[in-house]
């Protein structure tokens, strides 16, 4: 079946600046969303859950998430790394969120198709926060999306405080089984880590994610798994 353009649009457009430096226009007016990873699915229902209309197998959070899941009312598209296209076009969105590098794979050929696709790939807190206003004011919930982030930055600080009376300990995120992948020092989870008192031992990896061998995962040494 071939893949479905997006029906011409009469709203208004405007133009955002998504993480990776694209410019794309997107509908003033966004009413379906589809998610490419449980990060924006989960940043997309704590604002207006409705509106999400596609999400991945891996979408745990929050709650009112899965239970539209479990209602068929959010379609799964696959995950991360094998998203299903057909599936996607399917649902007609009128905003799809992917993250980093790894998901151009995706992002190409959706914008070739005329759909607006938005990178989020925070690396840190500024820009988790930076995201977060972006996507409330896309689905007009700015008051919303300010109030999330200041309960965070609250429970956040508790968080780090703690961390600082403790010894750092050496951590291996895993991401994926068969072929181990694992998480660099350019990703969010990397800052996550550091800042709740880990290190990453796989923190020089050139990419915000990649695939290693078992014996080098054993040469390193990780405390935590």
């Amino acid at each position: 079946m071939p893949l479905l353009r997006p029906p011409t649009a009469l709203a208004v457009e405007r133009s955002v600046v998504d993480d990776l430096g694209f410019t794309v226009s997107v509908k003033r007016d966004i009413r379906r969303v589809v998610s490419l990873v449980p990060t924006n699915s989960e940043m997309v229902c704590l604002l207006d859950c409705e509106r999400l209309k596609g999400g991945t197998r891996y979408d745990r959070f929050p709650e009112e998430l899965v239970r539209r899941i479990q209602r068929k009312q959010i379609d799964i598209i696959g995950g991360g790394f094998d998203a299903n296209l057909e599936k996607i076009v399917q649902l007609q969105p009128d905003l799809i969120l992917t993250n980093g590098p790894t998901q151009q794979r995706f992002a190409v050929p959706l914008k070739n198709l005329g759909y607006s696709v938005v990178s989020l790939w925070p690396r840190d807190m500024d820009g988790l926060v930076k995201d977060f206003l972006l996507l409330g004011e896309l689905l007009g919930q700015e008051r919303k999306a300010q109030s999330f982030i200041h309960d965070m930055r609250q429970r956040f600080q508790t968080i780090t405080a703690k961390a600082k009376q403790k010894p750092k300990k050496r951590a291996y995120l895993q991401m994926w089984t068969e072929p181990l992948i694992t998480v660099g020092g350019a990703s969010f989870t990397d800052w996550l880590v550091s800042a709740a008192g880990g290190v990453n031992i796989f923190a020089d990896l050139a990419f915000d994610s990649g695939q290693i061998g078992l014996e080098s995962l054993i040469q390193r040494n990780p405390e935590v798994l």
